[in-house]
């Protein structure tokens, strides 16, 4: 998934291999939440309406559900954490969107797996962006971590200027990252 050039129907193919996430992204796309006026019948289908990013979110949303005795309220804290730096990267121009999803979503990692992000983040095939993010808060990427965290934490920053146009958009999509996570959770 975090392939730039893999298909849609490679994507495709390996979503029929998982039941529960065939199950999951089905209901999704036909439930009233989406909007579709028909029904849609097979995964490539649903593929091509939903797109790759809500895909990619679904996949990584149904790995953290596999973690056993996790409250829900981290899952879904997880999910508006990476929704959040993704639109906040999108609005403002800072890093790769999809790189700032990872991260927010990433972020969590160390409380689900109850082990320091710096050994979790080692056992994965992350750039080294996304890597000095999640373990030291550097880069763009940890900038936009950083500012998340503290925003719902009710911290407000000011200062330079990436704080300054973090701020000036935060609110709106604050509000748009938690109700997207209400709706794919």
């Amino acid at each position: 998934l975090q392939d730039e050039n893999v298909t849609l129907d490679a994507i495709s193919e390996k979503i029929n291999t998982d039941l529960g996430l065939t199950y999951r992204l089905l209901r999704l796309v036909n439930s009233a939440a989406i909007g579709m006026r028909r029904k849609v019948e097979s995964v490539p289908d649903a593929v091509r309406m939903l797109g790759i990013n809500t895909i990619r979110s679904m996949v990584y949303l149904s790995a953290l559900t596999g973690v056993a005795g996790k409250p829900s309220a981290l899952i879904t804290t997880a999910m508006v954490r990476a929704r959040f730096a993704e639109l906040l990267s999108k609005k403002t121009g800072l890093g790769n969107p999809s790189s700032a999803f990872m991260v927010g979503l990433f972020s969590t990692l160390d409380a689900f797996y109850d082990q320091p992000i710096e050994q979790i983040v080692g056992e994965l095939p992350l750039s080294d962006s996304i890597t000095e993010a999640l373990v030291s808060r550097k880069g763009v990427l940890g900038e936009i971590l950083e500012y998340l965290v503290f925003y719902e934490r009710g911290i407000w920053l000011d200062g330079d200027e990436i704080t300054n146009k973090l701020n000036a958009c935060a609110p709106e999509l604050y509000v748009e990252a938690v109700n997207w996570a209400e709706k794919i959770s």
